[in-house]
């Protein structure tokens, strides 16, 4: 992209790319939230000799307990032990509709 030449064109531009007219509040507020993006940038723009350092991707090296599933048969629950307001049909619970067409 060729640089805007100042934040109206910017915001026009915008409106191109994504075929819709802001308000005015609207335009004010991306203004604002493009100044952020761009005083991140250029924050990062000052931080000097990256390649010293080694990507980060947690930054803590832990991991939380965990179990082995193992499926057990004391572990099923039986059509009997569902609750009285269950609807069962051919072995399945039936649950209540929640779309309505």
């Amino acid at each position: 992209m060729d640089r805007v030449q100042n934040e109206e064109e910017l915001i026009n531009y915008l409106e191109r790319l994504v075929l819709i007219k802001f308000e005015h509040d609207e335009r004010r507020r991306i203004l604002e939230e493009v100044r952020k993006i761009i005083e991140f940038f250029r924050a990062l723009e000052e931080i000097k000799n990256l390649d010293e350092y080694e990507p980060l991707f947690h930054v803590h090296d832990i991991s939380g307990p965990t179990r082995d599933d193992e499926p057990r048969s004391d572990d099923l629950v039986t059509t009997e032990e569902l609750s009285i307001n269950a609807v069962v049909e051919n072995g399945y619970i039936k649950a209540p509709k929640t779309l309505i067409e």
